[in-house]
Order: structure tokens, then C-alpha cells, then sequence
């Protein structure tokens, strides 16, 4: 009947069941008292040769404590009968194990004189988790009742409640040693005392303001009080310990300088389950600025006293009850019948018997519990719904335990109800103070959790795993905060597990041994190093420090960025001396001198390079000894000097160029702001630059002369070549007006007058050409929209016959020249109005936008600083190829045959001329009977 228990041996949920048993810390312990007692209680109560209290863990299963001859304490996990009980959550009974084909090859039954009874009980954390066993074991077969199987699931409970405490104490204690430290950095006098009230405990904050030492507060704390107010404390401290009540009293309590200041001392004893004193704390707070209000404080204090003194008399009321109680029990105990309908199912219990302590503990009166039934008990207490679980331990016998929070008692009590004949007895065991101490236990984990959390810097704290030996092999990973998980990138499911699981490379980058140096030596140590762990691949400043006998605790910081500032600032001071060193132009920084009054006066060169002498003249040696003024003469007067004071005072650097007399050259300084009281300076010689410059200024002016010159005669020879050609046309239209229309001299004239009128249109065309250069007209803010407009005004009658259409997207303002502005897109709307394709009607597409940082910078003939805007004229005429997109700019350059489309080539290098005029850039695109795109790129500021 056990096969498939064997099949399946490993829960699935054994992950998590291990941790459940680590968070006790309970393995690898040594043995303890309270264990042993319950396995020998076992034996006894059972009358068994063997009694054990098993842990199951991974691979082993290990014996807390055990009875018998065994011996052994750890066997294989597959082979330990407890690791079948763990499976479940009911007790495993095996009455003879020898007639269970399934444990024949088991190594602790086919033997002889092997196992043949188990009963084992598990044992059952509160989230629900089976960490071990209760058991006995008898080498002959037995019987197990029902009444055995209950009484040893009370002493699974029993361990398992003692497991918790031993947990609880070992939580107390960290919390002892987490509350000495707050203790001593808070700013009030702490001290403590034991029940018989002799002093035990006085915090930092007390030392150090009395000037005395533990032993000399041990032996004489009064001595510390202003001998007027010793009376009153000794009788304070002794009404409290009489009525083991809080007490407040104020006095004087001298500094270590002999200075008295006023304290108010509270004090509260600290009492276990059974309300016997264990221990004394207070503190002592410097009321010396607040005895103003001394009126006020005492009329408190006196409530205060009346409050202790009335809990005091309802403390001693309830002790003389607690006395009366015949049974002396510190339990509650209820024994109730059940009430069946007539076919005998449950419907409700009636009360048989009860003791005081049930009542006192939820709260009920007699006469409730007389006439009540249980029913309305439950009711009473938000319970109805558990009322099937009671009615299953009468039916089944199966015991039940549960917790349950009394309001009206304010009380959390565990109940256990086991059957009793054809009803239930009910035990109440008040453990209020035990939630208590979990909830303060909570509250102090969550306190220390924030702390640790707070950090930026990561901290986990590591037990150590020993062998047998006593040497470290691993860590145990036991707390970890926010910043660990931020970091490293793992959560709290590591907690528990293995440190070298998760950080194997500590082996060989020396961080394990640092480890384990700490754990032994007990010396604190410190390291940089650099961690490929977790594909960190980042420097880390590690410090650990040993905890206590069992760990230690590990806090460290990525340092990577500091760690790259330093190479960063190494490389830029490499950088600086090589600049220094290899630069070609001078470079110096001067520190100014001032006056009292913090005026500058003078300077003094602190940093200069070998190159500077070339340039300035002045040897390194000279321009790092003397003043600025000793190495130039005059110079403070200088509007060099004033440059270099804005400089100073406003952060605007400056640069200017100079001839240098002493070497014959021409210098260029730039001078910028350091720092509040230094300047940095950078000499270039820029003779060839300047010389060029100079040369190239006399041939622009040179050129700016003859181009004028060509302007003007462009300009002349347009305008008197208007006058003949005039004439011409005046007599062929005399000669043709006397002349047959039918005689053969008349084609001849026609020809004469339409060359005459070609000539005419390209001499106007010439001359408005001419006109763009001479043009002195100033730039304004001029509406494109409007332009445009205006031009289509001019070529309505001519869309109109070709049934064109428009679409004008809207344009910007920009500043430029009107008139020219008209010319550009007269002649581009011209163009696009004039080369169209046979049947189909023209469609024109002018739109705008402001051209972008990427789009500028495929333009470099553009100032970058400048915002440009970009406008596109597209048709859909005849178009042209692209291989000409340059030549179509060019004066009297046409791509097609004149008797096709008229036209003088000279509309779009106009066009090009008036976008030249204005800084901007005009381009072509197109196709062959796809039409053609003109792109021009203006700025929207000519300033």
C-alpha cells in the first residue's frame, strides 16, 4: 500500500519546503534539552524501545534528538521511513513493515532486528510546510489506535511549537543587538535593570553625560543626583517596585562637569506570560528647558499616578481571581455535547462543563455560557462559518487546532479541539503575548529592512558553511537589501542557498579568500576589484566586517564611473602635456594679481609652452618669473589688458590679431575664461594667413572694379543698342507698309521685324540682367505668398487658356529684395506655364518648408548658424535630363529648338542670379516628359 508513496519520494514543492526548514536554522545544531525531553516523553507515553525527532533535508535525513539504540544521526533521505511521512499532512502508520513487499530492499528493515512499526507525525509549519517528523519506532509489529495517532499529532505540535520559540529566541536576539545599537544613538539616557532592580544596562548617552564609567553606575548610581532630589527617586523606584508598575519622577542629574540640569525619568518593567517582572528599562530625558511649564507636567504626572495606581488595583483584583480558580489552570477549558436532529446529523453543542479561565479568556459571562448554545457562541465571535470543522472532529475523530482573535477580550487565543464521546473538549491557551512578540518581531525586521534598504551601497549578510575540520568551505546567503537586488540583478528566492552557487568566480578573483579571512581573523578588510559575476563586467569597492561567531556581512558599491573618471582624468592630463608639448601655437596661462581691494593690477604667467617663446618673443624662463607688465611695458594701459578684464569679469571670450614689431610677424591671440582669477591664452602665428589675406583683399578690390566696369558697360551697351534697333523696326514697318502684301519682298521684311523683335526682347533681357548686379536695393521682410500672388495676377489669362492648375502651399516671410523676389518666380512660373506637354493641362506645385540641421548640412556653401527655408517649384511638363541640371543656369544656354518654345536663355540664370544675390542656393531636378523640380534655398534673415 506505500509503492506509490515510494515512487514519489521528492515533493514538488521541495524548494520551498527547504526553505521553510532553513529560515529556522535548526540543522547542523547541536542538541538540545527541550528536544531530548519530548523524545523521551515519547518513548514513555508509548512505551517504544526508540523515539526520534527528525529533520528532513535535501539528501539526509538528520535526528534533532532520539531515544534508543540506534545512534546514527543522519541516514539517506530515500531510505528513512520519515521521508515517506513528510508526504502528507496525516501521521504515517506502519504497523509491520516486514509484510510490505515495497521496503524489502530497504536497508533499515530486511535487515534482522530491523524496523517493523513506524508511526511518524510531521511536522507542520504555519505557512504549511513539512520540514520533519515525530515518530517511534519498535523493531516488533504493533497496534496504533486512533486515541495514539491524536496524542502523538499533540506532540508533533509540541516540537513544532518549540522549533518556533527557539526561532523566536534567536530572533530576539538579533533584535537585542539591533535595539543596543539604537539604544545607544539615540539622543535620551537609556538604562536597564534586573527584576530585583539592580542596574544591568546603561546606554552610551549615559556615560558620556555623567563622565562615569559601567562600574562606577553599578556600585553607586545615585551618586550622579542632586543629593535634594535622592529621596524622591528612591521613593519613586520603590513604589514601583512594590507595584510593580511604570513610574515618572524628574530630578537632577549632574553633567560630567559638575553642571546639574533636569531630567523626567520614566521607567516600565518588562513582565512574562505569567506577569512576573524579568527585567527593568527606562530613560532619562533633559527636561531642562521645558521646567517652565512645570505646572502642566506635574498635574500629568499626577493623572499618570492615578492611572498606574488604578491598573495597579485592577492588577491585583485579577490576581485574587486568578487565585479563586479551583483547577488552577492556565488554560481555558470547555467540554461541550452535541445536539443531533432525528437522523443524527450535528445541528448544534450544548455546554457541559467550563472553567473560569475559558471565560475571563473570551470574554463571556456565565449566564452566556448556560444559555447560549454553541451555535451563538460562534456567532458572537465572526465564527459561524467553522462550525462543520467541529461537527468533523465529533464525526471523525480527527483533532482540529486553530487561532482565533477575541474582540471582545482583545485577545488571540489557539484553540484544540479533540473529541470527547459524542462531543468536543475545547483547550484555550491565551498567546496574545507570543502574536505580540511576532508582530514587534515583524515590526523590528520591517525597521531594519528600511535601514538596509535606504542604503545605496549593497549589503548581504553570509553565515558561514564549515567542514569538518572547522574550515569555511561556503557561505550561506542570509539577508540581502534592495541595492544587493538593483546591482546584481538576483531576488530573495537566493536566500538560503549556497553563496558560491551563484558567485563561483569568488574562487579565483582572491574575494572568497578575503571572505574567509574575515570570518577567521575577525579583522575587517576592504577591496577593489573587478567582477564578471552575473555579466556585471563593473568595479566594485568590497567591504566585509565579521558579524558574530556565525557570518560576516559584505557591503559594497559599483565604482565603475569612479574608476573611468580617474582613467578619464589621467588621459586628459596626458592629453594637456601633449598638447602643451606639441602644440603649434603658443599657449599660456596667466594668473592675475590684485590689489587689496581685490582690484586687478597686474599678472603672472604660471603655465607656458616652448612654442610660446617662438611666437611672443619671450623666453619660457622670463615669461614664468617676471609680471606680465615687467615682460611687456605699457601693456596695462593697453586695450589688450582691458579685452582681457571683460574677459575676466563677464566669461566672454575674445580674439584678436596684432603685428608683433620684435619678430616681424602676425600674431592671432584668443584669450578665454579659466577660472574667477586665470585666463588661458593661445598664440598662432598667422604671417602666411594674414599676407594671403592682405594680397587677396587688393584682388577682390581689384575685381570688385573691373566687375563694375563690365556692369557698366554691359549696362551702356544694352541700353544704346535699344535706340538703333528702334529704328530699324520704325522703317521695316514703313518699307513693308509700301509694299504689295503679295509681292516677294514682303517674306523678306516679315523675317527683318521678327529678328528685330527677338533682338529687342533679348537686349530687355540683358539689360534686366545687368540690373541685378547694379541693383543697391535694400532688404526687407517680404510675404512670398503675396510674391506669388502677384505673378499669378500677371499670368492669369495665359493659365486660364491652358486650363492650368496652381496649388500654392503656404510660404513664409523672409528678407529679401522685393522686385527681385517678383523676377524669380515670374520666370520660374514662366518656365513652367511655357514647356508643357501636347494635351495635357499643367499642373504647378509651389510649397515650403524650413529646412532642417541634416538637410543643411548637405549644403556646406550655407552658414550653419543661419535658419533657412526651403521653397520647391514642380511642374509636369516636358522636363529635361539631369545631366544638364548645371548648364540651364548658364546665360543664352537653351536645351530646345527655338521655333518650339520661345525664349531668350537668360530667365533661369536670372533666376540663379537673384538667388545668388540673396546667400541662398538654387538647384533642378528632373526627368525627360516627367517635368522638373526647382529647389531654392533661402535664408529667412540676411543678418
Amino acid at each position: 500500500m506505500f509503492e506509490a508513496l515510494l515512487r514519489d519520494i521528492i515533493p514538488l514543492n521541495d524548494a520551498e519546503r527547504l526553505e521553510a526548514l532553513y529560515k529556522y536554522q535548526i540543522l547542523y545544531t547541536p542538541a538540545e534539552e527541550a528536544f531530548d525531553n519530548i523524545t523521551q516523553m515519547m518513548a514513555q507515553v508509548f512505551k517504544a524501545p526508540m523515539a526520534f525527532i527528525s529533520l528532513v533535508d535535501k539528501d539526509y535525513v538528520y535526528y534533532k534528538a532520539q531515544v534508543g539504540p540506534f545512534g546514527r544521526d543522519r541516514v539517506d533521505r530515500k531510505d528513512s521511513l520519515c521521508s515517506l511521512t513528510i508526504l502528507g499532512t496525516e501521521p504515517l502508520i506502519i504497523e509491520d513493515a516486514s509484510g510490505e513487499a515495497c521496503f524489502h530492499d530497504n536497508p533499515y528493515v530486511a535487515v534482522e532486528g530491523g524496523i517493523r512499526f513506524y508511526a511518524g507525525a510531521p511536522l507542520i509549519t504555519a505557512s504549511g510546510h513539512t520540514i520533519g517528523t515525530a515518530c517511534i519506532v519498535d523493531i516488533h509489529p504493533r497496534s496504533f489506535s486512533e486515541a495514539d495517532k491524536q496524542l502523538l499529532v499533540r506532540f508533533a505540535s509540541l516540537v513544532m511549537h518549540d522549533i518556533e520559540q527557539r526561532l523566536n529566541a534567536l530572533n530576539q536576539d538579533s533584535i537585542q543587538k539591533e535595539l543596543s545599537f539604537v539604544a545607544n544613538a539615540i539622543p535620551q539616557l537609556i538604562w536597564g535593570r534586573d527584576a530585583n532592580g539592580k542596574p544591568s544596562f546603561f546606554n552610551k548617552g549615559m556615560l558620556e553625560y555623567t563622565g562615569l564609567t559601567h562600574e562606577q553606575l553599578n556600585d553607586d548610581w545615585i551618586y550622579a543626583i542632586h543629593p535634594d532630589d535622592v529621596d524622591k527617586v528612591l521613593d519613586a523606584w520603590q513604589i514601583a517596585r512594590d507595584t510593580s508598575s511604570a513610574y515618572e519622577v524628574e530630578y537632577r542629574l549632574k553633567r560630567y562637569d559638575g553642571v546639574f540640569r533636569w531630567f523626567l525619568a520614566r521607567g516600565t518593567p518588562m513582565k512574562d506570560s505569567n506577569g512576573m517582572i524579568v527585567k527593568w528599562y527606562g530613560t532619562s530625558t533633559d527636561i531642562q528647558d521645558q521646567k517652565r511649564v512645570e505646572e502642566v507636567l506635574e498635574r500629568q504626572v499626577q493623572e499618570r499616578v492615578a492611572e498606574l495606581h488604578e491598573a495597579e488595583q485592577k492588577i491585583k483584583s485579577s490576581d485574587r481571581i486568578v487565585k479563586s480558580i479551583v483547577d488552577n489552570s492556565p488554560i481555558g477549558i470547555v467540554v461541550y455535547t452535541a445536539v443531533r436532529e432525528g437522523s443524527g446529523t450535528i445541528t448544534d453543542f450544548r455546554i457541559l462543563h467550563y472553567n473560569l479561565r475559558s471565560n475571563q479568556l473570551t470574554g463571556y459571562t456565565d449566564e452566556e455560557r448556560r444559555h447560549n448554545s454553541f451555535t451563538e457562541i460562534l456567532e458572537g465571535v465572526n465564527s459561524l462559518d467553522q462550525f462543520q470543522r467541529y461537527a468533523d472532529v465529533v464525526e471523525t475523530g480527527v483533532a482540529m487546532e486553530r487561532e482565533q482573535y477575541v474582540e471582545r477580550t482583545g485577545k488571540w487565543l489557539t484553540l484544540s479541539i479533540v473529541k470527547l464521546d459524542d462531543g468536543f473538549l475545547g483547550m484555550l491557551t491565551d498567546i496574545t503575548d507570543l502574536k505580540n512578540s511576532q508582530q514587534a518581531l515583524q515590526q523590528e525586521s520591517l525597521f531594519s529592512n528600511s535601514i538596509l534598504d535606504a542604503s545605496i551601497n549593497a549589503v548581504f549578510a553570509l553565515d558561514a558553511i564549515l567542514d569538518s575540520q572547522g574550515e569555511m568551505v561556503d557561505l550561506r546567503i542570509m539577508k540581502i537589501n534592495k541595492a544587493f537586488i538593483d546591482i546584481i540583478g538576483l531576488d530573495e528566492s537566493i536566500i538560503g542557498k549556497r553563496y558560491l552557487t551563484y558567485f563561483p568566480n569568488s574562487l579565483h578573483n582572491g574575494i572568497f579568500d578575503l571572505y574567509k579571512r574575515v570570518y577567521t581573523t575577525g579583522q575587517s578588510e576592504r577591496k577593489d576589484f573587478y567582477s564578471i559575476n552575473q555579466n556585471l563586467n563593473s568595479w566594485f569597492d568590497i567591504s566585509a566586517v565579521k558579524r558574530d561567531d556565525a557570518g560576516i556581512v559584505v557591503t559594497f558599491a559599483n565604482i565603475t564611473l569612479q574608476r573611468q573618471a580617474a582613467i578619464q582624468i589621467e588621459l586628459q592630463k596626458n592629453l594637456m602635456d601633449n598638447i602643451l608639448k606639441h602644440s603649434p601655437s603658443g599657449i599660456t596661462v596667466t594668473e592675475v594679481i590684485r590689489n587689496e581691494k581685490g582690484e586687478v593690477i597686474d599678472g603672472r604667467t604660471i603655465v607656458a609652452n616652448a612654442t610660446s617663446e617662438v611666437h611672443t618673443g619671450i623666453p619660457v624662463e622670463l615669461s614664468l618669473k617676471n609680471t606680465v607688465s615687467e615682460n611687456a611695458p605699457g601693456i596695462l594701459e593697453s586695450p589688450l589688458f582691458q579685452q582681457a578684464l571683460h574677459t575676466l569679469q563677464t566669461g566672454e571670450p575674445f580674439i584678436t590679431q596684432y603685428y608683433l614689431e620684435t619678430t616681424g610677424r602676425w600674431l592671432e591671440l584668443s584669450v578665454a575664461k579659466m577660472d574667477e582669477d586665470r585666463l588661458i591664452n593661445v598664440f598662432t602665428d598667422v604671417t602666411p594667413i594674414k599676407e594671403a589675406q592682405l594680397r587677396l583683399e587688393q584682388s577682390v578690390e581689384d575685381l570688385r572694379r573691373s566687375n563694375d566696369e563690365l556692369e557698366q558697360f554691359a549696362y551702356v551697351a544694352s541700353h544704346d543698342l535699344q535706340e538703333p534697333l528702334r529704328k530699324i523696326r520704325i522703317f521695316n514697318d514703313m518699307a513693308a507698309g509700301k509694299v504689295d502684301l503679295q509681292s516677294d519682298i514682303r517674306p523678306y521684311l516679315d523675317k527683318v521685324d521678327e529678328s528685330a523683335k527677338r533682338m529687342a526682347g533679348l537686349i530687355s533681357s540683358l539689360l534686366d540682367y545687368s540690373r541685378l548686379s547694379r541693383s543697391r536695393s535694400r532688404f526687407e521682410t517680404v510675404d512670398l505668398n503675396t510674391i506669388i500672388n502677384n505673378v499669378l495676377v500677371d499670368y492669369e489669362l495665359l493659365i486660364n487658356q491652358k486650363h492650368a492648375v496652381v496649388t500654392l502651399k503656404d510660404l513664409p516671410k523672409v528678407e529679401a529684395i522685393a522686385l527681385q523676389m517678383n523676377q524669380l518666380f515670374y520666370n520660374l512660373i514662366g518656365n513652367a506655364l511655357k514647356f508643357t506637354r501636347k494635351e495635357v493641362a499643367p499642373v504647378i506645385t509651389i510649397r515650403a518648408q524650413k529646412l532642417d540641421a541634416t538637410r543643411k548640412e548637405q549644403f556646406p556653401q550655407l552658414q550653419q548658424h543661419k535658419d533657412y527655408v526651403e521653397i520647391e517649384v514642380q511642374d509636369n511638363g516636358i522636363g529635361f535630363n539631369q545631366e544638364y541640371a548645371s548648364k540651364i543656369f548658364t546665360i543664352f544656354q537653351r536645351l530646345n529648338e527655338r521655333g518650339s518654345y520661345g525664349g531668350y536663355g537668360i530667365g533661369l540664370a536670372l533666376c540663379k542670379k537673384v538667388v545668388d544675390t540673396h546667400n541662398g542656393v538654387l538647384y533642378a531636378e528632373g526627368k525627360p516628359r516627367s517635368g522638373a523640380r526647382f529647389t531654392i534655398l533661402l535664408p529667412c534673415r540676411q543678418t
